[in-house]
């Protein structure tokens, strides 16, 4: 992904001469996941019920408002609400989760962001607000919000971005601290950003050009962090890990005819150890893993379409494989964990955590509550029977 690119267009200036809103009622399309307005429904549904299956959005303009809600088999998935000036331009947008607001953005005449904000639970959680010189952004600065009794209280910055550009065309050596770079570039185009905290600490976007493609992509500090490389499609090539000034390890990556990843090669410079994996339609099928010419590890995947249904890895002359289960919605329900064909695990994943049912000799023997990655209780079973519960 050329992320300077796709950064730059966030900030491009969209207006809407002449807009007009005459339209009344709803217009349907069919959509996909991200909203985008594929084909017209033909014949136009008439209420919500009537709406085909899978995602279908609603386009409904009056004066200066324009909503487009977004259904997924009749169930509401977000609506997003654009305002216009009386001039046509658009001056907000409201991006809400089913009906709960969750992004705004604000707009200056030009069209450039001004300010953005995300929500939780119909809160304020963090504001940002963008500084521009000669229409490109030069400074974001990041707010958090604090909740209390009277609601949420913006606090200090808890971050400010500052953005650098290119001069026209001319490169500059040494653009990247620790691996090696040509330091060529595109005029104009996005250099660096740096996150500066308010305890000093900095985090460094850096980005270097073959013309105007992107070729290295420098996520970290000074000397520590990672690079990306991109070959001469945009398609990720290989990344780094540097720490201090040093590599610390490099995945190289290898595409199909159809430019689909087809296998990947990690290697850790520190230990040695080698990662190969295989993919297919872009999911990873196989994996092993050798140390010092021996095969530490191999595993398989399973899929029934983009869902894992099953992985089998053989280490040390065992062999321990998991089943997979799904909801309706898609949601993983269940994990079944078997050592050499003995079932040992179930985790069953709910709307507030997960539970772990643990196996001995084909018997259940205990049962471990989970809200997150904390434990609240454990379930000591004989028999069928709770035999001792301890709550954490």
């Amino acid at each position: 992904m050329n992320c300077a690119a796709s950064f730059l267009a966030l900030f491009a200036a969209v207006t809407f001469p002449g807009l007009v809103f005459a339209q009344s009622g709803t217009t349907w399309y069919h959509s996909d996941s991200l909203g985008f307005l594929l084909k017209p429904i033909v014949p136009q549904p008439g209420t919500v019920s009537s709406l085909p299956d899978g995602y279908v959005i609603g386009v409904q303009r009056s004066a200066g408002e324009e909503t487009l809600t977004l259904y997924n088999d009749r169930e509401l998935d977000q609506r997003t609400v654009t305002k216009f000036g009386t001039d046509g331009l658009r001056e907000a947008t409201e991006v809400y989760r089913g009906a709960v607001l969750f992004h705004e953005t604000h707009y200056s005449k030009s069209g450039n962001v001004t300010a953005e904000t995300f929500y939780s639970d119909g809160l304020p959680a963090t504001r940002t607000t963008f500084e521009y010189e000669d229409g490109r952004p030069r400074s974001a600065t990041t707010y958090t919000f604090t909740r209390s009794a009277a609601g949420a209280e913006v606090t200090a910055p808890a971050w400010k971005d500052t953005y650098s550009y290119y001069p026209g065309g001319a490169g500059v050596d040494g653009l990247l601290q620790g691996p090696s770079v040509t330091g060529q570039s595109a005029a104009g185009a996005l250099r660096e950003v740096s996150r500066t905290y308010p305890d000093g600490r900095k985090r460094i976007s850096r980005y270097d050009y073959s013309g105007t493609r992107l070729t290295q992509e420098w996520q970290g500090g000074e000397s520590t962090g990672s690079l990306n490389r991109y070959d001469s499609r945009g398609r990720l090539s290989a990344r780094e890990s540097w720490s201090e000034g040093k590599p610390v390890s490099l995945e190289q990556f290898a595409y199909n005819s159809q430019d689909q990843l087809a296998s990947s090669h990690l290697e850790d410079i520190s230990t040695g150890q080698v990662t190969d994996r295989q993919y297919e339609a872009g999911k990873v099928v196989e994996e092993r893993v050798v140390q010092k010419g021996v095969i530490v590890s191999t595993s398989t995947f399973q899929y029934d379409k983009d869902r894992l249904i099953s992985s089998t890895e053989k280490v040390a002359g065992a062999t321990d494989r998991s089943t997979y289960t799904y909801d309706s919605a898609g949601k993983k329900e269940t994990q079944s964990r078997y050592l050499d064909g003995e079932l040992i695990e179930v985790i069953h994943y709910t709307s507030g955590g997960s539970y772990t049912e643990s196996y001995r000799n084909g018997k259940l023997v205990l049962r471990t509550y989970y809200e997150g990655e904390r434990i609240t209780r454990e379930e000591l079973i004989r028999d069928g029977e709770v035999v001792r519960e301890i709550a954490f």
